[in-house]
């Protein structure tokens, strides 16, 4: 028997794939374009360092990239082919846990390798300006490198155990985010509670920890930390690889209804959670958009979503309470939500086009265009689902926003401080300014999304597309509000794209 027989076709079909070629050109020219503004930008502002800056700059952002690559490229591969069916003929043969795993992890992981390739000469273009060493960024590609072997074997892992794509996706971003964020927060803010050796051992698990001590004065004053972290890291990613490989055989059929739970499902305590009024709102979805009934429970609770609005709470509730004043606003406001709102619009735009990108891949698309609905129709309703699935939450996010700015307002207006309300008023444009760009950012979203997962060969590829175009790339530009004027862009062309007649999908 041939040693690897899917890894080995997989490498085959890659090689012969035009995609291949062309995501490594893209890649390539985008980055030399990024490189260039931001090369521009920082001498054009008469900053010394501008090497150094542009450098840690464009390294952060392809750590993004790299870190989201489990997310949209592995977290959904094995467990499509269990909805599929596909998996099981698979060890009907010799094949083993480790070959599926392996074949999967290979097709996704060369096409990833070739992106972050094709990105290096781009990130070397700052050491000609100085301030940035040979060996820094050789460390750099050694972090970065370690980054996604880690985020597609944890997206393997997490893929290998469940079936459904929402939650597979959903579960591997907020593993990454505990590993690669939380673990180093957790272990910074307990080293300065009690000084314990103990705390350091989280940094050694976690991948942040490489990139982060790669940088030349870190490294110089503690080279050991680098090396023993980037060690540890990917000798967990391979542990995760061989836990799938032996997990999978035994995970994936599809197990029998337990008749316990299906008896309290049927029992009539469930059955009265059916009450006339929930019928009566079913039946005015169903008059006002028959997609938006249909399409009412694949969304679901957006659960992750109200996690971040939680920890943005209880951000701007600390913060509050330890500066009280109008200086707080500004700062809350311009960098303290950024991280917030960048989760936020994560988890919008890899919902944005799930729905057509699945409705195409299971034929539930070509079902509605039998129907007599049209396609402005089915349109509305995909975007009405997803508007009501992310409405609450990102009301609150935004009320938490000017929350601070209404309690000193309403306090000065009491006081008759004139003044200080001019200073309030004065500062809330700043918020007012996010919330305009947080809300054209999501509209882009939306209509980027469902235009790719209209026109794309491979619909499932619609998430991550979007989320590098729509967010990775335009907040490079943010600094000089271009970022706008590209958000345009993206909601014009999605626009024409849903204007089009669905019916010549199929065609």
């Amino acid at each position: 028997m041939t040693f690897l027989p899917i890894v080995q076709r997989e490498l085959r079909v890659a090689a012969r794939r035009r995609s291949t070629f062309q995501i490594r050109w893209w890649a390539a020219l985008i980055a030399l374009g990024l490189s260039f503004v931001s090369l521009a930008w920082a001498q054009a502002g008469g900053n010394r360092g501008a090497g150094n800056s542009v450098f840690g700059l464009l390294t952060f952002y392809v750590f993004g990239l790299c870190l989201l690559a489990g997310v949209l490229l592995t977290a959904d591969a094995l467990s499509e082919e269990k909805r599929l069916g596909t998996l099981g003929l698979l060890f009907l043969t010799d094949l083993h846990g480790y070959d599926v795993v392996l074949g999967k992890f290979m097709a996704q992981w060369l096409s990833a390798f070739y992106c972050l390739l094709a990105l290096l000469p781009a990130l070397a273009l700052p050491v000609l300006l100085g301030g940035v060493t040979g060996g820094e960024f050789w460390r750099m590609v050694l972090a970065l490198s370690n980054m996604l072997f880690f985020s597609l074997a944890l997206g393997l892992f997490v893929s290998a155990l469940g079936r459904d794509s929402r939650k597979t996706m959903g579960n591997t971003l907020w593993l990454l985010l505990l590993v690669s964020l939380a673990l180093p927060l957790l272990a910074g803010i307990g080293a300065k509670i009690s000084p314990s050796g103990a705390w350091t051992y989280l940094n050694l698990v976690t991948p942040f920890s490489p990139f982060a001590n790669g940088a030349e004065l870190r490294y110089v004053r503690q080279p050991s930390l680098f090396w023993d972290s980037l060690l540890a890291s990917a000798g967990l990613a391979f542990f995760l690889l061989a836990l799938a490989s032996l997990v999978l055989p035994r995970a994936w059929q599809e197990r029998a209804a337990d008749p316990v739970r299906s008896r309290v499902q049927t029992s009539p305590l469930r059955a009265r959670n059916i009450t006339p009024a929930v019928v009566k709102a079913r039946g005015a979805l169903l008059s006002r958009n028959p997609v938006l009934w249909l399409t009412r429970d694949q969304l679901g609770t957006q659960w992750g979503a109200w996690i971040v609005v939680l920890f943005w709470g209880i951000l701007v509730f600390a913060a509050v309470l330890i500066q009280p004043g109008e200086t707080m606003t500004p700062v809350l406001a311009s960098y303290a939500v950024l991280p917030f709102g960048f989760c936020l619009k994560l988890l919008f735009g890899l919902q944005a086009g799930r729905l057509f990108a699945e409705s195409r891949r299971n034929g539930v698309l070509e079902l509605l265009l039998c129907t007599p609905l049209t396609s402005g129709e089915i349109i509305r309703g995909q975007m009405f689902a997803v508007a009501r699935a992310f409405c609450w939450p990102l009301v609150a996010f935004v009320w938490l926003l000017f929350a601070p700015i209404a309690i000193h307002l309403a306090a000065t207006v009491i006081q008759a401080n004139w003044h200080q309300t001019a200073i309030v008023m004065s500062g809330s444009l700043i918020s007012l300014l996010y919330t305009a760009r947080f809300g054209i950012d999501l509209w882009a979203l939306c209509m980027f999304a469902m235009g790719l997962s209209l026109s794309l060969k491979r619909p499932q590829l619609t998430p991550a597309v979007t989320i590098i175009f729509v967010l990775m790339l335009p907040s490079v530009l943010s600094f000089c509000l271009l970022d706008m004027l590209a958000d345009i862009v993206f909601i014009s062309w999605g626009a024409n794209q849903c204007r089009k007649d669905l019916r010549a999908i199929g065609q």
